[in-house]
């Protein structure tokens, strides 16, 4: 019997009523492995994994921006809503971008800022094929 089973077992057997309230701990302190990245067009980039404290996660998201509209990674990349994992292939170029990445759980959210940029192939010059 564990200690939760036990201590049940002594109240009801003293005829007292008791309410546990069991809270979800809030995630916190979310950081992801590279905080910038910056990527090349169509390259795969490697897996960019977060990491916390506090209560487990159960959910990621992009925070909205400013406006209030959606924010997106830079066309071929995606956030994983289940792991937070970054990950994909670049398929447009785009400028250095701070993304802020929200952790949630039922005791709260937390956030942590990846900077991303994807740059464009060097093309080679007509005299380095002479």
């Amino acid at each position: 019997m564990n200690a939760f089973a036990f201590s049940s077992l002594i109240v009801s057997l003293l005829g007292s009523t008791a309410s546990f309230n069991l809270k979800t701990p809030a995630p916190t302190d979310l950081a992801y492995s590279t905080q910038g990245i910056v990527a090349t067009l169509g390259r795969a980039i490697p897996p960019m994994k977060p990491s916390s404290e506090g209560g487990a996660i159960t959910k990621y998201s992009l925070s909205p921006l400013p406006n209030g509209k959606p924010a997106n990674l830079p066309a071929g990349l995606s956030l994983d809503s289940k792991t937070g994992i970054i990950a994909g292939t670049p398929t447009a170029v785009n400028l250095s971008t701070n993304y802020t990445v929200l952790a949630a759980n039922a005791g709260g959210t937390t956030s942590g800022t990846v900077a991303i940029a994807v740059k464009g192939l060097k093309r080679r010059s007509p005299s380095a094929d002479h």
